[in-house]
């Protein structure tokens, strides 16, 4: 009986043993896996931003699923650990804001599943320059840019001054001067024109003006909220006025016929102040012009050597222009560029967004 009872106990001790071995090889396995599935979530959420920020190296695959930035099922891992779903969402409500959800899934047989969601802000590059020149410039007597500039194909100085750096061949990613054919008109002359608010989600129509003007335009706060105003072809404003909007002129040149006069360009918080397809002219002595925001004009700017005498151009914002275009050489009055960096921040002066810099990260769960 004693040595039945010493064989049963030893066969118990046995079984106790190997069972606990057995339960911590799958606790160990579990460990294993769940650690696996977590780090492959991570990994794909850091994908995700990766992409974002460099979407030309998005894979074709990830591409052109309708209501989605990027989605793809069941990718595998390099080293074949596992794989993981994956969907970007752009905000509805907020500009450059994504969501981006993850599925992962360990190897095995067994494998275990992880979950992350991460909130992400993309940043885009913003204009840092008092002008900004896609090809070379010529800084002539009377012209003063208070701040850096930007010029693609070199910079002239020629009795002018520029009181920041000179910047020709500019870090990447950097910010891209708009040519005439992906400047944004803001929906001027388009079908079914309209633009798009800084929210990044409330539409807006601009209104149509008629040459010449002459009296600042009443803007409809219900239809067009960011007040753009639009010509197709030639415009000329020959009296003083405060222009309460962003004024587009598509097509043509701007001609600023006012003698002893002013006229002030105001835009709205995110809109350029001027978009100017060919030439902004300054016919008349004696005329002050300020814009308070960026001017874009895809010719450049011209004025009457006898009609510009005592006449004042200022830009609280920035200049821009594209190659090909110039600065007249043949003013007489005063010209300065004030760098504003509160009027840099407009994300759709150009059709096609800005390079991104960083993605920042607003939570991950």
């Amino acid at each position: 009986m004693l040595v039945l009872v010493a064989v049963a106990l030893a066969a118990l001790i046995g079984y106790a043993m190997l069972s606990a071995a057995s339960l911590q090889t799958q606790i160990s396995d579990g460990t294993s896996r769940a650690a696996a599935a977590d780090c492959i979530a991570d990994s794909a959420v850091g994908a995700g931003i990766f992409f974002l920020q460099y979407p030309s190296k998005t894979p074709a695959s990830w591409m052109g699923h309708a209501g989605y930035v990027m989605y793809a099922d069941n990718v595998p891992m390099p080293d074949g650990s596992g794989s993981f779903d994956i969907d970007v969402t752009a905000s509805p409500t907020t500009r450059d804001r994504y969501r981006i959800r993850v599925t992962a899934r360990s190897g095995g047989s067994t494998p275990l599943t992880r979950s992350a969601t991460a909130n992400v802000q993309v940043m885009r590059v913003t204009p840092t320059y008092a002008g900004a020149f896609g090809g070379s410039v010529t800084i002539r007597t009377n012209y003063t840019f208070n701040g850096s500039v930007l010029a693609g194909g070199g910079v002239t100085m020629a009795g002018g001054t520029i009181t920041g750096s000179t910047i020709i061949s500019p870090p990447q990613p950097s910010f891209v001067v708009p040519t005439l054919a992906d400047v944004n008109h803001y929906g001027a002359g388009d079908v079914p024109g309209q633009y798009l608010m800084p929210d990044g989600l409330t539409l807006g129509t601009p209104q149509p003006l008629s040459s010449p003007l002459l009296a600042p335009p009443a803007w409809n706060s219900t239809t067009n909220p960011g007040r753009v105003f639009y010509c197709n072809g030639d415009l000329r404003i020959p009296a003083s006025m405060n222009f309460p909007g962003t004024l587009v002129v598509r097509g043509g040149s701007l001609f600023l016929d006012v003698a002893n006069g002013t006229i002030a360009f105001n835009p709205q918080p995110g809109f350029p102040a001027l978009i100017v397809d060919r030439y902004l002219v300054m016919n008349k002595p004696m005329l002050t012009v300020t814009a308070n925001g960026i001017v874009w004009t895809g010719s450049g700017l011209r004025w009457l050597s006898s009609g510009s005498v005592g006449s004042v151009l200022t830009i609280n914002g920035a200049l821009m222009m594209p190659a090909g275009a110039s600065l007249s050489d043949t003013y007489s009055g005063l010209f300065t560029v004030n760098y504003h960096a509160d009027a840099m921040n407009v994300p759709d002066l150009r059709v096609t967004p800005q390079a991104a810099t960083s993605v920042k990260i607003l939570s991950w769960n």
